[in-house]
Parts: C-alpha cells; structure tokens; sequence
C-alpha cells in the first residue's frame, strides 16, 4: 500500500512522511497561539510565519519535480543549474523570513506578558 503510493509521488518522498506530522503540529500551534496570544498582532505574525512554511513546503515539492524546470527552461533560456540554484535559495529565503516573523510574534507576546 504504501510503496504504491511511493510510485506515484512525483517530488522528494520524505514530504509524504513528514507533512502529516507537519500539519498535526501547526494545527497543534494554531490552537495554543488563539488560545495564549491575547494581542491580535501577534497572532496575525505568527500566521503569516507558518503560512510561509507551507509555501516553502511548496516550493520544495517544485524543487523536486523536473518537468517544472523544463518548462521553464524552455520558455526563458536559463540553464538548469542556475534556476536551482535560484528556486533552492529562494525557498530558504521564503523560511528564514517565516522564523522572522514567528520570532517577532513571540516578541510581540513577551512584551505584552510584561505590561500585565
């Protein structure tokens, strides 16, 4: 059953491990942050943080699929190693920007815990 579904999964088969695990865990966080998080600012940051998680999980599963470079490299002419190297970088950036705003949400949090 499970080799079955390994056949026709087109990107990195580690997404069809963890991304169960990945969505019991934000739901997981979603509920915690509406239930803690008392300012709405903080909530909307800390949002936005796993929303870009997600998107890079997305861009992971591109990365990982060749007939979406080809199509690209057919219709603009850029050499396959460059446009990884862009869509890699890219969908790191797209993390590292999500940990920013996570982090400013707890910031956020901290300081409104301390003006209580």
């Amino acid at each position: 059953m499970f080799s079955d579904a390994l056949r026709g999964f087109e990107s990195y088969y580690w997404q069809l491990l963890f991304l169960p695990v990945f969505a019991a865990v934000a739901v997981a966080m979603l509920y915690v942050i509406k239930t803690e998080f008392r300012v709405v600012q903080a909530q909307q940051y800390f949002i936005a943080g796993l929303a870009c998680f997600v998107f890079a999980v997305m861009l992971d599963y591109i990365d990982g699929v060749d007939r979406y470079y080809d199509y690209v490299i057919q219709h603009t002419g850029i050499n396959f190693q460059s446009l990884e190297h862009f869509s890699r970088a890219f969908e790191e950036m797209v993390e590292m920007f999500g940990v920013g705003l996570i982090f400013t949400a707890l910031l956020i949090h901290r300081d409104s815990l301390v003006k209580r």
